[in-house]
């Protein structure tokens, strides 16, 4: 009875150990994959981003040319389903941010109108034809967003931690860029954004 007793015993320590080296191994599995996906989404965020960038610095992407962004980053993110939008902003506080709605787009542009802000919401259709245009009064300034400043503090891309984004309160992060614009005078901020849901 002790032998059987003692066969037992180890019988059990010996496959409750070998259960804890499985799991340990599909999760060290799990989570290697899981790395790796982020990694490839993260590559594939920072070529386009750099490129972005690049048409900042060399004045292909200017809040001077509201037309010109809508060419140049409506089909950026009919490529990419993984980015949830696409802000542009400068250290006066003008900004430009695209997103998807529903089969087509949602633009929003913002600058000072004399006595305040004033935002400009756009829809277009899937054929990037405008439907139509809201214009009101808005608090929103794309300098006190956690994207903007720190991207000016580096020449490298900067990640957000997790936030809250402003435009319909969800949760994400955000890649930025930085470029100097107007002959050094000014600087702008490319941003992607990147629903958590969607990590």
């Amino acid at each position: 009875m002790l032998l059987s007793a003692a066969i037992l015993v180890a019988a059990g320590l010996l496959s409750s150990r070998t259960r804890q080296e499985i799991a340990q191994k599909y999760i060290d599995n799990a989570t290697s994959s899981a790395v790796r996906q982020f990694g490839g989404m993260v590559d594939s965020m920072t070529q386009p981003l750099e490129m972005a960038g690049d048409w900042a610095g060399s004045g292909k992407l200017s809040l001077n040319r509201v037309d010109a962004l809508d060419d140049l980053l409506f089909p950026m993110l009919k490529r990419d389903r993984v980015l949830y939008g696409i802000s542009v902003a400068d250290t006066q506080g003008r900004s430009y941010y695209l997103t998807a709605h529903g089969d087509g787009w949602r633009t929003r542009w913002i600058e000072d109108a004399g006595s305040g802000r004033e935002s400009v919401v756009r829809y277009w259709d899937a054929a990037d034809q405008e439907v139509s245009e809201e214009t009101e009064p808005t608090t929103y300034d794309p300098r006190s967003r956690p994207w903007f400043s720190p991207a000016l503090a580096t020449e490298e891309i900067f990640w957000t931690q997790p936030y809250i984004f402003a435009d319909r309160d969800v949760a994400g992060i955000t890649a930025s860029i930085a470029r100097e614009v107007d002959e050094g005078k000014s600087q702008l901020v490319v941003a992607f954004d990147i629903l958590l849901t969607d990590l």
